[in-house]
């Protein structure tokens, strides 16, 4: 008789499911803002046409397509800011 009771009250628990219950306190006061943090690097990209005199065109048109971040904020991508790992190649 015990066994036949732990059963059922198993499956009477299985079969209700679970209710999940939030318990939330009272929001309190907003703290005060911190410091605004420093701006960030633009991106920058480049496009430069090639000619036949490049070792990399054998065909002698194409363009390279570099990008990096302007690390000293001039606008303009320096060779030393390219991004190496992202070179590009077109050849047309």
């Amino acid at each position: 008789m015990k066994r036949l009771v732990v059963i059922l009250g198993i499956f009477f628990l299985v079969a209700c499911g679970v209710q999940e219950v939030e318990f939330r306190g009272i929001d309190g006061t907003d703290g005060i803002d911190g410091i605004d943090g420093i701006d960030g690097l633009n991106s920058l990209v480049t496009f430069t046409a090639l000619n036949s005199e490049a070792e990399i065109c054998d065909s002698g048109s194409g363009y390279m397509f570099s990008s990096g971040l302007d690390a000293n904020r001039n606008n303009i991508l320096d060779v030393v800011e390219r991004n190496m790992n992202y070179l590009n190649f077109v050849i047309i």
